[in-house]
């Protein structure tokens, strides 16, 4: 098992029921091999252990790429109309790759998403962008804001100015928009 549970993502561990045991005898324990929860049944009322192995992980989300491009193409050419570019944002989609591919065949003008990381993923596959960071950033990622993303939103003045730095010493631009904080209303 040890072997298996070292080479496998996501398991359960079933077994199979003798003398009555019910669902309320499970037990939920963390498995320091995975480093996560699991979820087993005492041996007590349970025997001969089958580990099955899962390849998909939950929630699913699954996407229709070729109706998220004939969608954005819609939404694209009925705000062109007054004027207005349409940026779509691959958050929903934890920034997977293709999804932003998407939105640019589609006719996007922009990609946009609240984590730098989906940025650097979608770079990295080849995704050219522009990438606009929604959500105000913390001072400690300016370095990372200014080398992955191309705009970002911005409300605090010392976060400007260490914009403003890091783009000195990266020889890059980087574009702003700058909001007002307003709080919980």
């Amino acid at each position: 098992i040890n072997e298996v549970l070292n080479t496998t993502n996501y398991f359960f561990i079933f077994m199979e029921l003798i003398k009555g045991g019910t669902l309320k005898d499970l037990i939920i324990k963390r498995c320091d091999i995975l480093n996560k929860l699991v979820c087993v049944l005492p041996y007590a009322i349970y025997h001969k252990p089958r580990i099955i192995h899962m390849n998909r992980q939950y929630p699913q989300l699954e996407i229709n790429l070729p109706k998220l491009r004939h969608n954005t193409r819609e939404v694209v050419q009925r705000c062109k109309k007054y004027g207005i570019d349409v940026c779509g944002v691959i958050k929903g989609a934890n920034g997977h790759p293709d999804v932003a591919r998407a939105f640019l065949d589609g006719g996007a003008t922009e990609l946009a998403t609240s984590r730098i990381e989906q940025v650097i993923r979608c770079r990295e596959a080849g995704v050219p962008g522009p990438y606009l960071l929604v959500r105000v950033p913390m001072l400690s990622e300016v370095e990372d804001v200014v080398r992955w993303c191309d705009t970002s939103l911005e409300s605090e003045v010392a976060v400007l100015d260490a914009l403003e730095e890091a783009c000195i010493s990266q020889g890059k631009t980087h574009r702003v928009i700058v909001m007002a904080d307003l709080g919980d209303l």
